[in-house]
């Protein structure tokens, strides 16, 4: 394992539901953090599906009825198309990606960031040492990959 890993940290501006064009500019300034010598890239929450502007003016009601409309349109399953094509990028720039999405679980939305790596997709591992059950949860947790061990 390396005793430190480079990381990038990106803010880029993407769209609700226009995932295509969010994953081209993931991809774009992975290629970008790559070139600068990055192994690891992170990116925004709901960077991947968009960010729904919570803060309504006016009708409280009727903007979650919207909110909650959109955020049902633009959730995606876990693993998915989504994350196989975030698999895709990190694969293209040999790093890994980390990204947000809200993550379709049968009748629950999740805000979930997910780090992918070349193979494969971690939506988190946590414990104490020498646990790797797979986690799903609103705790932090350590992930465990081929970079070394976050704490």
């Amino acid at each position: 394992m390396l005793e430190r890993v480079r990381a990038a940290s990106v803010a880029v501006d993407t769209k609700p539901g226009e995932i295509a064009e969010n994953l081209r500019k993931i991809d774009q300034w992975s290629g970008r953090a790559k070139a600068d010598g990055a192994q690891l890239v992170l990116f925004q929450e709901l960077s991947l599906c968009g960010f729904i502007p919570n803060h309504p003016i006016g009708d409280h009601s009727a903007w979650l009825r919207e909110a909650l409309r959109i955020a049902g349109q633009i959730a995606e399953p876990i693993p998915g198309s989504a994350t196989d094509a975030l698999v895709a990028i990190a694969a293209k720039h040999n790093l890994l990606v980390c990204a947000g999405l809200l993550e379709e679980a049968g009748p629950v939305l999740h805000n979930t960031q997910v780090l992918v790596t070349v193979l494969q997709t971690l939506k988190g591992i946590f414990g104490d040492e020498g646990d790797d059950d797979l986690w799903e949860g609103a705790h932090a947790f350590n992930v465990r990959a081929a970079l070394g061990k976050g704490k």
